[in-house]
């Protein structure tokens, strides 16, 4: 996850490493990058953000 002056781009060196052998999953945060533009300030709770990274990760088996 990356902070607010980034997108996921930052992560792409590591990305290329750490494909090989797991299954990587990048997202941008809310207002960053290629995400929904959001504008209230109760879009940008903890629990907004955390429920974004939480439907970003794929369930687990």
């Amino acid at each position: 996850m990356h902070g607010y002056r980034d997108d996921h781009r930052l992560y792409l060196p590591v990305i290329a490493e750490l494909a090989a052998a797991h299954h990587i999953i990048t997202y941008d945060t809310r207002n960053a990058g290629m995400s929904l533009v959001w504008h209230a300030p109760d879009d940008f709770t903890l629990n907004a953000l955390v429920n974004d990274a939480a439907t970003a990760s794929p369930p687990e088996r």
